[in-house]
């Protein structure tokens, strides 16, 4: 019998096409499916919890050492707190308006509490921390919950449900490309309406399988990402999780970046070739990347963008 759908739970899937890990190009192959009734695709079978592990190495990117001294991340910093802080200055927002678009959406309550899911090691809730908010992290890798305690952070290793927090805990809960790691997303998505506050927020930034990119690129699409990705959403998807799960979805904002048109056309140039992305030129050319900004803003505006990110209240 099929198994359902991570997302919505339908057990109307068809299958789409056989992926292979692109990105790290480890062995192994994996069958990908699409559901009829909300558009998500998912690999079906999952990889069991031990075989997933070595698709995680320890250079993977969202490991990677931060240093919170350098100028672009004390701009970068500066900018959460113009456009996320209460009372920010509007004629310097207008000013700096285009760079709104490269940060990750959030909401900074001054003294509130924010949990980061996935939180890597550890970029963005220093970025938190710095504006104000008491910040804490949950991170399964062990390499990446070190880097981010050492940057002073309250950041535990494990899942989200082992941490077993306080209920109506957290003013913001933030999950950046991590949602689609999971193996039961309704399940992670139910602890966190409890964790929450009644007037807190849910932000969680998702690939989006109904995205041009997606469409034009198919197995060669970067964002698939087998076999870390288990499933992908479409911004239908995300609306019924959300209300199986109890949450109102107040906000879809479509926040792409050229990287995920770059490395697609990377994996096209090389079909056939077990080559990781950081090997190949294209994946690795700075005049590309830039050269695709306004399509990426273009898809964006047309609401078919790589990148969905979603914010979830609770039920009143």
């Amino acid at each position: 019998m099929t198994s359902p759908c991570l997302i919505c739970g339908s057990r109307d899937k068809r299958f789409k096409f056989i992926a292979v890990d692109r990105l790290h190009a480890l062995p192994g192959s994996f069958r990908v499916m699409r559901c009829r009734k909300c558009g998500a695709l998912m690999l079906d079978p999952q990889p069991s919890m031990k075989d997933i592990g070595k698709y995680y190495p320890s250079e993977y990117h969202a490991y990677a050492h931060y240093d919170p001294g350098t100028k672009k991340e004390k701009f970068a910093i500066s900018m959460y707190k113009l456009f996320f802080k209460p009372g920010g200055n509007p004629l310097k927002k207008l000013l700096f308006l285009p760079f709104k678009h490269l940060l990750r959406g959030t909401h900074i309550v001054p003294g509130g509490r924010i949990l980061d899911v996935g939180c890597g090691s550890g970029a963005f809730l220093y970025k938190m921390q710095s504006a104000g908010m008491e910040a804490f992290g949950v991170e399964l890798s062990p390499d990446g919950a070190r880097e981010a305690q050492r940057l002073g952070l309250k950041v535990k290793c494990g899942t989200l449900e082992q941490q077993k927090y306080p209920s109506n805990y957290f003013d913001v809960i933030t999950l950046n490309h991590v949602f689609e790691h999971v193996p039961s997303p309704m399940r992670t998505l139910r602890e966190l309406k409890r964790i929450l506050k009644p007037d807190g927020r849910i932000i969680i930034a998702v690939p989006n399988a109904r995205s041009l990119a997606c469409k034009l690129f198919g197995r060669h699409w970067a964002s698939l990402d087998a076999p870390r990705h288990l499933s992908i959403p479409t911004p239908r998807g995300m609306r019924i999780a959300a209300e199986q799960a109890g949450l109102n979805l107040k906000k879809v904002r479509f926040i792409s970046f050229p990287f995920q048109f770059q490395a697609s056309l990377a994996y096209v140039f090389h079909p056939g070739a077990r080559v990781p992305l950081d090997k190949t030129w294209l994946g690795e050319s700075r005049l590309a990347y830039w050269l695709l900004f306004p399509l990426v803003y273009l898809v964006d505006f047309l609401r078919i963008g790589d990148v969905i990110e979603t914010t979830m209240t609770k039920n009143s």
